[in-house]
Parts: structure tokens; sequence; C-alpha cells
């Protein structure tokens, strides 16, 4: 027979366990027996737009509202929502005296990676990559749907 915990309380994680366990539902419990939940986990990542590749669909403003219209109509981000937002000229490297729009680069640490990650997928333009980085601030490289093995 099972017997469910009180009200408010839920069901502990099991033996190996630790004070700081993230469950199922992306909670991190706070005790080792699961009663307390801390909030979504953090996480520091990069969120980078390619603005030659932008054409001001905006798309990613409708799935996380740290994306902004900037004054030339592309895509930009609320700086005071990011811990440091980086523009680098454009893909060729020769800056944005030729034209180039350059990259715009925000580094976030918070438990909203699920919303930049959608609006990544729903940039029909692809122009924004999301990245998790390591303490240090290096991006780390996550595999994509584009790394995946071909065929059989």
């Amino acid at each position: 027979m099972t017997t469910e915990p009180p009200t408010g309380q839920s069901r502990g994680a099991g033996a190996g366990t630790t004070a700081t366990d993230v469950d199922a539902d992306g909670m991190v419990d706070t005790d080792a027996d699961g009663t307390t939940d801390a909030g979504p986990a953090t996480a520091r990542y990069r969120v980078a737009v390619d603005r030659d590749a932008c054409d001001g669909v905006f798309a990613c403003l409708v799935r996380d509202d740290r994306f902004v219209e900037s004054a030339d109509g592309l895509a930009d981000f609320a700086v005071d929502e990011a811990e440091s937002v980086d523009r680098t000229a454009g893909a060729d490297g020769a800056g944005r005296s030729d034209g180039t729009k350059g990259t715009v680069t925000a580094t976030f640490a918070d438990d909203r990676i699920d919303d930049a990650r959608a609006a990544e997928t729903a940039c029909p333009l692809d122009a924004i990559t999301v990245s998790t980085t390591t303490t240090d601030g290096d991006a780390v490289d996550e595999p994509t749907a584009d790394d995946a093995p071909e065929g059989p």
C-alpha cells in the first residue's frame, strides 16, 4: 500500500540524492527528501543574432521578450536584461563601414534558456544561436539537428 505525503510535501527522490538535486520537472530540491523546491535551475548561456541574416521578421520577440526591435528594424536585445551585450563586425570581418550589420551577442545567467531556444527555433532565417557557457564565459558547443549523422 502506498502512503501519500502530507499536503504541501512531495515524495523524496530516494537514496543517493543531495541537497541540490534537480528533479524531472527542472526544479531544484533544496533538501534530500524533495519537500522544498527553489524554482527552476539557472543556466549561463549566450544568445547571438546574426544581424546580416536577420530580416526583421520578429518571431523571436513573440517567444522571448528580451528581444527588441532596434532603430534599424532588426532584432536586438534589451541590454538591462543581460549580463553583457557584445557587438561584432560582419561575418567577412571588414567591419560595418562596408554595410555589414554584424552580430550581437548577449550573455544571460537565469532560468529563461528555454525562451531563448524557442526564439532560436522560431526564427525562419536561422539568425539566432543559443549556446551554454562555462563559468569563465566560453561557449560550449551543443549538438544541433545539423550535427546528426545522416542515414543508416
